[in-house]
């Protein structure tokens, strides 16, 4: 984290050279986010996943935060992005222990300052960098290869000015290939992203050069939509199947006063599919529950949703054995594929430091 320099009679940063004249401390104003919910259809998916690739993210970005009413994929990002948090963070001035930094022609006030710096960075890091917002940044970076923050700067008690990053939704980003840059639509019209600006922050895991190809949302949209298909027939199979069909019998040659009064008190039998079935045996009257077909039962859909929660997990956190050790592996075995997903969380906190 970078804190800017302040003249303290003008209130304004220094400028020590014409590139960073383009330090600001304007405020843009986020647009209103669009929500939607009718994710009915692999077509819908599709075309999202296409505005993606053409470097348009308002679909893909809606998607996204469609995804999160799924328990599934809300908990595998939860687990994905929680434990960096709760990890000791380390507060280090730029090229501090390292090799090739070569600090000698630096004076001791100079590392005095460094070192000053580091310790504001440290006391005042909460802050700057709110956990809420940075972990909205995260999941923009993690889904879309875009997570989006604009730096708001405010002064401190000790007369410096300080950044305090605000998270904002990626709907509103899109490549433009012309400038070969980002863009993005506020409030107060359409600004571009310039790196070093002092304004913007983009976290982009996968690299800005049309990074957003390997977003986890072209990987996961499709998973998710065939699990919300899977548990909605579930739930319909379950409603419709579970009672099971009633065939009713009745004597063929009875008359049609008691066929009637037989079918009429079937009938009344609640949430029962009832088809009335004459037959030949004398004076039969008589009901028998019909079993449906097994494709219908509880154990095809358990089986589907159980490979995509699996399938989810895999892509999300590089294993599954740690998410369904209970059914599936054994705890040694979960202990040993927990190195994956230590390796997904040591390159996430690698990105964001």
């Amino acid at each position: 984290m970078t804190l800017a320099a302040i003249d303290i009679r003008t209130r304004k940063p220094l400028v020590s050279n014409p590139t960073a004249g383009k330090m600001g401390v304007k405020d843009f104003l986020e647009l209103p986010i669009s929500v939607q919910h009718d994710w009915e259809a692999y077509t819908v998916i599709d075309q999202a996943l296409v505005d993606l690739e053409n470097g348009e993210f308002m679909s893909a970005s809606m998607l996204t935060d469609a995804l999160f009413m799924d328990d599934r994929v809300s908990a595998c990002l939860s687990t994905r992005i929680n434990p960096m948090f709760g990890l000791p963070w380390e507060f280090q001035w730029q090229g501090q222990d390292d090799e090739d930094e070569d600090d000698s022609d630096s004076s001791a006030e100079i590392i005095a300052l460094k070192q000053k710096i580091a310790e504001l960075a440290e006391e005042h890091f909460d802050d700057m960098i709110p956990a809420a917002s940075l972990k909205e940044i995260m999941r923009g970076g993690i889904m879309l290869n875009a997570g989006l923050g604009q730096n708001i700067w405010e002064w401190g008690d000790d007369d410096l000015l300080y950044p305090r990053l605000s998270s904002w939704n990626s709907q509103f980003l899109y490549w433009q290939p012309q400038t070969r840059s980002f863009w993005v639509t506020t409030m107060n019209g359409t600004v571009e992203i310039t790196p070093g600006d002092g304004s913007w922050v983009l976290f982009s895991p996968s690299g800005e050069n049309h990074g957003w190809l390997f977003g986890l949302i072209r990987a996961i949209g499709f998973l998710w939509i065939d699990r919300r298909f899977a548990l909605r027939d579930w739930a319909r199979a379950s409603e419709k199947w579970s009672l099971g069909l009633v065939r009713a019998f009745v004597p063929s040659d009875a008359n049609k006063e008691a066929k009637l009064s037989f079918a009429n008190a079937v009938e009344d039998l609640p949430s029962e599919g009832t088809v009335l079935c004459p037959t030949t045996e004398k004076g039969k009257f008589d009901l028998e529950v019909v079993k449906t077909d097994a494709m219908t039962g509880w154990e095809a859909f358990d089986k589907r949703v159980t490979n995509l929660n699996g399938a989810i997990a895999i892509v999300m956190l590089g294993q599954n054995l740690t998410t369904e050790v209970s059914q599936h592996g054994s705890r040694a075995a979960a202990t040993v594929h927990e190195n994956v997903r230590a390796d997904y969380l040591a390159e996430d906190c690698e990105q964001i430091a």
